[in-house]
């Protein structure tokens, strides 16, 4: 007796064929959704990792700040468009950074500034080092601006990148009772020191990743502005604690 062989018919083919397909649709949307949160994720986890690193490093600095030098201790305001982008320079006790250097503590001017990224695209945070190796002016000697500058012997400058994808810097200074937005040279060290780094937001349209924090600058405060009420308040905003 003759034995009959079926086979697969063509529609039910097509039916496996394209319940295949959407099962396997599903399965890579899932992956890739998934490789997407993960990679997302990593990238917050070392930006996170690297402002944090920052933030520790310039709360160090500040409080270890060279108190025979706290009169030309600087904050500048400044923007670049309506971003804040912040300069603070000051002269801190600490191992320079820069690779070749010798890791025993000295005297270093060091800068903290937004600058563009390499190639134009979004802006970075810098900072900068300078080693002390001359006097410093006392404060009856600063009778020209140019003297921080000018009258300090210092060896050449070395910079590197400590933040990408930097939106602001917003700095904030207070003596005691309000914070303004700058620090002349001549006011001194200020009491405390507030700090507001933003970073790009995953997206264009998504909204920046605030990271703030407050440094209590331990050698005490300098005198401050002369008289608040002399400040300009057309050109520099000042806020109360």
């Amino acid at each position: 007796m003759a034995t009959c062989k079926k086979g697969f018919t063509l529609i039910e083919i097509l039916v496996a064929m394209t319940i295949f397909s959407v099962v396997m649709t599903a399965v890579y949307a899932g992956f890739s959704t998934g490789a997407r949160v993960w990679r997302r994720g990593e990238k917050d986890m070392e930006a996170f990792r690297d402002v944090r690193v920052t933030l520790a490093m310039m709360s160090k600095e500040l409080r270890c700040a060279f108190p025979e030098a706290g009169h030309l201790f600087y904050g500048e305001e400044k923007r670049i468009g309506r971003r804040n982008a912040d300069r603070l320079e000051f002269f801190t006790v600490r191992q320079p950074l820069e690779p070749r250097r010798e890791r025993v503590p000295v005297i270093l001017k060091v800068s903290y500034y937004v600058d563009s990224a390499r190639g134009g695209r979004g802006s970075v945070l810098k900072r900068e080092e300078q080693i002390v190796t001359g006097r410093i002016p006392a404060k009856k000697e600063l009778g020209d601006r140019r003297v921080r500058r000018n009258q300090i012997d210092m060896e050449k400058a070395w910079t590197c990148v400590i933040a990408e994808d930097v939106q602001s810097l917003d700095l904030e200074y207070s003596w005691g009772r309000r914070w303004i937005q700058f620090c002349e040279q001549g006011y001194g060290l200020p009491a405390v020191v507030r700090i507001k780094l933003d970073l790009e937001g995953e997206g264009r349209r998504a909204a920046p990743r605030r990271f703030e924090t407050a440094v209590h600058i331990p050698l005490g405060p300098g005198e401050g502005p002369p008289r608040i009420e002399e400040i300009n308040d057309n050109s520099r905003r000042q806020t109360r604690i």
